[in-house]
């Protein structure tokens, strides 16, 4: 009898559970459902615009945040940020005009207020940027060709006979 009871009592308190459960409502995160940029592939110092549609209820402003990049210097120069304007609902635009010629790549990322409150998405995107390599003369090989063959054949050179003689 004892058991039967146990198993009515857990059984109340997991369908009590599952009620429960379902009719708390909690807010819905926003979701960055697609993202594209106009022209595919910019060039440095070229105007773009970004669009992106964004889904979630509530959402009041978006923010895109863009730092223009160089893989070669291995830094990031100044961010530019600037609200999207809604063209439709849960779809944003906005325009920029890239300020850096030496970057290589963009990374972005997005800062959604939704029912007052400010959520940012965590991952950082990147779309790499259309660089001319022939416009500094080089073959993207900081201007040194095959001057580090030389080198390196004559270290083995040296290293060769510096081994002979310590074994004589």
């Amino acid at each position: 009898m004892r058991r039967k009871f146990e198993k009515i009592i857990i059984g109340m308190v997991v369908l009590i559970s599952f009620f429960l459960s379902s009719t708390i409502i909690t807010a819905e995160d926003p979701t960055l459902e697609s993202f594209t940029i106009d022209p595919v592939e910019p060039a440095p110092l070229s105007d773009i615009t970004v669009t992106a549609d964004i889904g979630g209820e509530g959402i009041s402003k978006v923010i895109v945040h863009i730092k223009e990049c160089s893989h070669v210097q291995g830094i990031c120069f100044s961010e530019q940020s600037d609200e999207m304007i809604e063209l439709e609902s849960g779809s944003f635009q906005v325009q920029f005009t890239l300020k850096e010629d030496n970057a290589d790549y963009i990374q972005y990322y997005f800062d959604i207020t939704m029912d007052g409150e400010v959520v940012r998405f965590d991952e950082e995107w990147t779309i790499d940027l259309k660089v001319d390599s022939s416009s500094n003369g080089s073959n993207g090989d900081n201007e040194t060709p095959g001057f580090e063959l030389i080198i390196f054949i004559a270290a083995i050179g040296v290293g060769l006979i510096l081994f002979r003689k310590k074994r004589l």
